[in-house]
């Protein structure tokens, strides 16, 4: 669309619309036409896309703009001359773009005009009303016709033009008032806008110290309870520890003691064998047996207890390496959990309320995210590590996805984003885009439509997709890759 801007006077009131029309409309074409140079300049420098001086521009102009602003001359014209043809003489500029609307006439040559005979349009006519020409020129009818004077025809008009003004500034007046009240009402308003603004601010902020507060109270409670249970475990360890040497130690006294035994037998047979020797054969050979049986019985109950020392020692061997065993898992599981409680708390401090909104939206859309190229398509290439066709042994890693599309496919962005980089690699283009803690990958493109730090929307268009049609695709959670493929509905 095409914005005219005319200005026939200095270029101060067309400098004004170029600059307002910018600032609202920036992807708008204005073309500026100023009657003299030093108004088109003046409109160029204003912001102007396509600047011309002339009459015959302004014509010319006119036939293809779309909309036309700017003041509009009073002229007078011969009717039989063609609309945009030469006029004979400009009388004055009316713009309507004030409040109220400004005029600028030529009194005296409108009063002319109108009493050689020329013949007014509606609104040409309004604003002889207006001005005041229409009933001067009735008032010298007066005075043609003798009903009064010159004198009273001037007074009668100069009250009717004093009364005039006194209206128009009343008017303006009111329209002053009005706008200081409206600015007086947006200003209040804006005011308590911003005040409701710092308090779910401040709410926010109270919200997020609260469970930063709890984090870190769970953070402790888990560390205590990790302590304490090292602790404990330490405690079973030297108690198993201890048992173990008190069985060791009654082993090491039960053989002894068997030894010790043993070597009594052994010289209780001797000293009977001794004296079978001297006294009767039988008695010393009934004594020799008696000490032989007290010796096996006594060997016997020695086996047993060195059977018992040994069983106890290994059941406290036992239950030290399960203490152990325990110790080591609780361990273990305790620098998992804390590991997992700092992970959560430093994510929690490091991303914003809308990135954590970003990231759960994210993660509660996960098998039904959109595809991220439009229209009809394929994935070529999965996930992981895939054996290369015709290579035997040859094994490559995809970190993503490769998606076929139909010529002329487009990549679009599967939830909504910030646009986090936009750069070229290869004589392609790669566009990345963060959902919160999750971030999509967009390659090979041959053109993208978005840039760096820009907000976009589920299924919104990032850039046309290269020659083959093929999209590379990536997801990441910060540095860990995922599968795409999970996270993609069909």
């Amino acid at each position: 669309m095409t914005f005219l801007v005319i200005d026939g006077q200095g270029g101060k009131l067309g400098k004004t619309l170029v600059e307002n029309i910018k600032k609202s409309f920036p992807h708008l074409e204005i073309m500026a036409v100023g009657t003299n140079s030093a108004a088109s300049d003046v409109m160029r420098r204003a912001g102007a896309d396509r600047v011309a001086t002339g009459e015959n521009p302004v014509i010319v102009a006119c036939r293809s703009a779309q909309i036309i602003v700017g003041p509009i001359g009073i002229v007078i014209a011969d009717s039989r001359a063609p609309r945009d043809g030469k006029f004979t003489e400009k009388i004055g500029v009316y713009n309507p773009n004030t409040n109220p609307a400004t005029v600028d006439l030529n009194f005296d040559r409108a009063l002319y005009w109108l009493e050689v005979g020329a013949q007014p349009t509606d609104t040409v006519k309004n604003i002889l009303s207006r001005e005041g020409v229409l009933l001067m020129k009735h008032l010298r009818v007066g005075v043609k016709r003798g009903a009064f004077d010159e004198a009273t025809c001037q007074k009668r008009f100069d009250e009717w033009k004093q009364a005039k003004t006194a209206g128009t500034e009343a008017f303006a007046k009111k329209l002053a008032d009005d706008k200081k009240a409206a600015a007086q009402k947006a200003l209040e308003e804006e005011k308590k806008t911003n005040e409701a603004i710092a308090q779910k601010v401040a709410e926010k902020k109270a919200a997020a110290a609260a469970a930063a507060k709890k984090r870190a109270e769970e953070l402790a409670r888990k560390k205590a309870a990790a302590e304490a249970a090292a602790r404990e475990n330490a405690r079973r360890i030297a108690e198993a520890k201890a048992r173990e040497a008190a069985a060791e130690a009654a082993r090491r006294k039960a053989a002894e003691e068997a030894r010790l035994a043993a070597e009594a037998a052994r010289k209780a047979q001797e000293e009977a064998a001794a004296q079978a020797e001297a006294k009767a054969k039988a008695k010393a050979q009934a004594r020799a047996r008696a000490a032989a049986e007290a010796a096996k019985r006594a060997a016997a109950e020695q086996a047993a207890r060195e059977a018992a020392a040994e069983q106890a020692a290994r059941k406290a061997e036992a239950e030290r390496r399960a203490a152990e065993l325990k110790a080591k898992m609780d361990a273990e599981r305790s620098t998992r959990e804390i590991a997992a409680a700092k992970k959560e708390a430093q994510e929690a401090s490091t991303l914003s309320s809308v990135d954590r909104m970003l990231s759960g939206g994210f993660e509660a859309n996960r098998g039904r995210l959109p595809m991220p190229i439009s229209g009809s398509y394929r994935v070529v290439s999965h996930f992981g590590q895939y054996h290369v066709e015709g290579l035997k042994g040859v094994t490559l890693d995809n970190k993503g996805i490769n998606i076929q599309g139909k010529p002329g496919c487009v990549a679009r962005s599967i939830y909504d984003g910030e646009v986090s980089a936009v750069f070229g690699y290869g004589g392609m283009w790669n566009v990345l885009v963060r959902h919160g803690a999750y971030i999509s990958v967009y390659c090979n493109l041959k053109s993208v439509s978005v840039h760096k730090g820009q907000k976009v929307s589920t299924r919104q268009a990032l850039g046309s997709v290269g020659s083959d049609n093929i999209l590379q695709f990536q997801l990441r959670k910060e540095t860990a890759k995922l599968n795409p493929e999970a996270w993609l509905g069909r």
